[in-house]
């Protein structure tokens, strides 16, 4: 038998451009995100993470981003916000850059240099709690890599101009917030993105139920509000923040000789919609008794809904069960709250008056985060 000539007939049927070796893929995802105590994305400073397991990486090798991934980022409707500038410590990143951007000594800014640079896809201010995809696209080439053996990651995240491109571009800043609800005329001025704000009062943080007021608040926009916008995004140094809804009411009987009234914290008082009033409740921050002898008696109570209104009938609603509603209470006057804000050191931005417990509502996002995918190839 002629074998020779079988083995030429068999490699009509073979394809001699697909003859090499499997080249070896390693996959790396870096994940950062704030901590009470870490704050790497808002303040634009280094971050350092230990792998779970060593990377070992026996072969000269290319690196490359599969997909970047953000929460908590800045809008990209400035200049600076439009792209993330990624440095990573043990990645031998080489790209150089031509740029007209100076420092503020007029020197040539050096933020790019050698940074990998991914554009910032959040342009909308409806996905401002919600994950943005910025580098969906398999396979962009980052760098080559030397055989070595990486126990941790460490780089920094920025800007284009070197700031934080989470929760701002304040370092101080890292928390984000959502204060919805205004109605037409209460965001009387233009608040423009960066603007620093500055609340005198309406704003407290919580704890074991009870609110501490925060007067002033200074926070800075994170979004454009033109005048009549219904809401205004903002970032803040102050974690739990909450509406301050705590109004004191003045409470007087309608008639002698009835049962004092004891006033528990947890207890609800409601008025009546009558006059023309709008219905409001709220629940009682203090013990009180109301006796026969007491013409008036202050009493701070946290609003749920509504807004109080004086001369209007009101009842008090015990923690029976079923509750027990007490009437005969009128309320004298109130002292609501008023949110006012002015952009520091210029005009009024913010005007609510007696509505704000009922009306407005605040939403605090979680803390930033970003999720990178690698792709280490072997060049062997």
């Amino acid at each position: 038998m002629n074998f020779g000539n079988q083995n030429q007939a068999m490699h009509l049927y073979q394809n001699p451009g697909y003859n090499f070796e499997r080249r070896k893929r390693q996959t790396l995802i870096v994940d950062v995100n704030d901590t009470e105590n870490l704050h790497s994305l808002t303040s634009a400073t280094d971050f350092s993470l230990d792998l779970f397991e060593p990377l070992l990486i026996d072969k000269e090798s290319e690196i490359y981003l599969d997909n970047f991934i953000s929460f908590g980022s800045n809008i990209s409707n400035i200049p600076n916000d439009s792209a993330f500038c990624l440095n990573i410590n043990e990645f031998n990143i080489q790209s150089n850059v031509a740029s007209a951007d100076k420092d503020d000594n007029g020197n040539k800014t050096t933020v790019l240099f050698n940074k990998l640079v991914i554009p910032n896809e959040h342009n909308s201010t409806t996905d401002l709690f919600s994950a943005i995809v910025h580098k969906g696209k398999k396979y962009n080439y980052v760098c080559d890599i030397n055989p070595c053996k990486l126990g941790r990651i460490s780089g920094k995240i920025t800007n284009l101009a070197g700031s934080p491109i989470f929760a701002g571009n304040n370092t101080s800043h890292t928390h984000i917030y959502l204060l919805s609800g205004f109605s037409v005329s209460q965001i009387s001025n233009d608040i423009t993105i960066g603007e620093k704000i500055t609340f005198q009062s309406g704003f407290g943080t919580s704890s074991n139920g009870n609110i501490t007021s925060i007067s002033p608040l200074e926070v800075n926009a994170l979004v454009h509000s033109a005048p009549s916008a219904p809401s205004i995004v903002f970032a803040s140094d102050t974690a739990n923040l909450v509406l301050n809804k705590i109004v004191t009411l003045s409470l007087r009987l309608t008639s002698s000789g009835v049962t004092p009234i004891i006033l528990n914290p947890g207890d609800t008082i409601s008025q009546l919609a009558i006059g023309g009033h709008t219905a409001a409740t709220g629940t009682i921050q203090e013990s009180k008794t109301i006796s026969s002898h007491t013409s008036h008696i202050n009493v701070q109570v946290n609003v749920t809904t509504g807004a109080f209104t004086g001369g209007a009938t009101a009842t008090n609603t015990n923690h029976a069960t079923p509750p027990v509603t007490t009437p005969g209470i009128t309320i004298n006057s109130a002292t609501n709250p008023t949110m006012t804000a002015y952009v520091t050191n210029g005009p009024q931005v913010i005007n609510v008056t007696n509505l704000i417990p009922a009306q407005l509502s605040l939403i605090e996002g979680d803390r930033p985060r970003f999720i990178s995918e690698f792709t280490i190839i072997s060049k062997e």
